[in-house]
């Protein structure tokens, strides 16, 4: 029988007093995946982020026995690799659905399936086929224009229509919203923001989102833009009548705390005209 643990004096010299052994198993079933570990793992893992997901990570860390473990794998340079693994549970997995970028994937993934499954994809793809797919290269090219042909189709979900300001109001501008504000239609901000540079000092500018129904990051940048150039300009920026989707995003993301950062700066000429003063105003959504 070939040698499977050898002791050596050197080791003996370590670790004073200590003992080893060796326990060996066989017959034993060892599959690469079994349903009741599995199952068991599952449990353990919801069991250690009940436990431990309200907790910091140096508080995780000084619970016992880490420390002591940690410790020991320290005279060696190394981390305690049980303790990494508590911290990938208890943490890591927990705190990374917090961030929205990330939730936005599998919202991607998700509207492909649609796409993929619902056939849409598909007589894009043949469209595009028909019209050069006879040239060299022409299933790249087919590609691209069929995600030409969807970011167009995306874009006319979205519409920004201008709105009478009230009478006897400071240079005001407003606009309703209606529709979906993604990716293909973000460009439809630009000549909103142009509109605001060209406006007096302290224009005041009103969004009405009552039926703006999806807001995605690409069109929360968007939104952003028009908060810049009111700034710019010294005015203030209102919105109203958000609903839930575009809420939670702007909530998020912090938009809604620059938004009402503004409302505390002066405004007007006197704003452009302090000095070591930004001139930002704004107000909350509505």
């Amino acid at each position: 029988m070939s040698e499977i643990l050898t002791v050596t004096p050197a080791w003996y010299a370590a670790h004073p007093g200590a003992t080893y052994g060796l326990v060996a198993f066989r017959g034993v079933h060892n599959p690469a995946s079994h349903e009741g570990i599995n199952a068991a793992a599952a449990d353990l893992e919801d069991a250690v982020r009940q436990r431990f997901a309200a907790d910091e990570r140096d508080a995780l860390r000084a619970t016992p026995p880490l420390p002591a473990y940690a410790a020991y794998y320290k005279r060696w340079g190394q981390r305690y690799h049980v303790g990494m693994q508590l911290e990938s549970v208890a943490l890591k997995l927990f705190t990374g659905i917090e961030k929205f970028e990330i939730m936005a994937i599998p919202f991607f993934i998700l509207a492909g399936n649609f796409l993929t499954h619902g056939g849409v994809a598909r007589r894009m793809i043949n469209f595009a086929s028909s019209m050069v797919g006879h040239w060299y290269g022409g299933l790249g090219l087919a590609g691209v224009l069929a995600c030409a042909l969807f970011v167009r189709r995306m874009s006319e979900l979205f519409r920004a229509e201008p709105e009478a300001p009230p009478k006897n109001a400071a240079p005001t501008l407003a606009w309703r919203l209606h529709g979906v504000l993604f990716f293909g239609a973000a460009s439809k901000i630009d000549p909103l923001a142009q509109a605001i540079e060209a406006a007096p000092q302290g224009v005041q500018v009103h969004l009405d989102i009552h039926d703006l129904f999806a807001l995605d990051t690409t069109g929360l940048e968007g939104l952003e833009q028009i908060l810049k150039a009111v700034a710019e300009r010294g005015g203030r920026l209102t919105l109203s009548g958000a609903q839930a989707q575009p809420a939670s995003l702007m909530e998020r993301s912090g938009f809604n705390v620059r938004l009402a950062a503004q409302s505390a700066a002066p405004q007007g000429p006197a704003a452009a005209s302090a000095p070591g003063h930004s001139p930002s105003s704004g107000e909350t959504p509505g």
